[in-house]
């Protein structure tokens, strides 16, 4: 079991902390426990809020599969769960995947806003059309606990989501094609075995096939 390490400092007697080196595996476990977040997303599409913190958390594991693959030694525990930045080093560093989904930087006040624009706003309408996507890329750690306790969202905010959106589809379909999965070091492709499982709901299958 791995323990921080602490340095203690004679002359002034201030405390260093050191962060334990992480164990981190191959790019085959994110893409396993993301499909696990998938599933659950899936099986549960009445789970509102914990919803969205599944379809979320999938994503941030499969940016942090395309690092590791292209580079296995890369220390992705550094990005947290910041996705917003997680999708913009993924999409620099293997153009062209994910360009359909470039965030702007001018469409983030609508997550604040909850009046809608008078006349066409281009930034709005990409919001629109991306909601959960800049939702999930600032806010990944309040939906765990939201209306309940918020470390980086202040004052109002809006939020509309949808369960079983079919907008994630693509976006994870494009990610496993990019990855190859399956393939011959991927290992079981946990997501199909699912989208084929008698035992997983109707529903959840047909959703689940349409990201194969």
């Amino acid at each position: 079991m791995a323990h921080q390490a602490i340095e203690t400092s004679l002359g002034g007697g201030n405390l260093a902390h050191k962060r334990p080196a992480p164990v981190q595996w191959g790019y085959q476990s994110f893409v396993w426990l993301a499909d696990e977040f998938l599933i659950s997303y899936a099986c549960a599409p009445n789970a509102g809020k914990a919803a969205l913190f599944n379809i979320g958390h999938a994503v941030e594991l499969y940016l942090k599969a395309v690092l590791v693959k292209a580079n296995s030694k890369k220390d992705v525990s550094d990005y947290g769960h910041n996705i917003e930045e997680l999708l913009t080093v993924v999409q620099s560093s293997h153009a062209p995947l994910l360009s359909r989904y470039v965030l702007k930087k001018g469409a983030f006040k609508w997550l604040h806003n909850t009046i809608a624009p008078e006349g066409h706003d281009a930034d709005y309408e990409h919001y629109r059309n991306h909601q959960e996507l800049y939702w999930l890329s600032r806010y990944l750690v309040d939906t765990k606990y939201l209306f309940a306790s918020h470390r980086q969202i202040k004052g109002s905010f809006a939020l509309i989501y949808c369960s079983l959106n079919e907008y994630w589809q693509p976006f994870f379909r494009e990610i496993r094609q990019h990855l190859g999965i399956p393939n011959s070091e991927s290992g079981p492709d946990v997501l199909a075995i699912a989208a084929r499982d008698s035992e997983t709901p109707p529903y959840a299958r047909k959703y689940l096939s349409k990201m194969l």
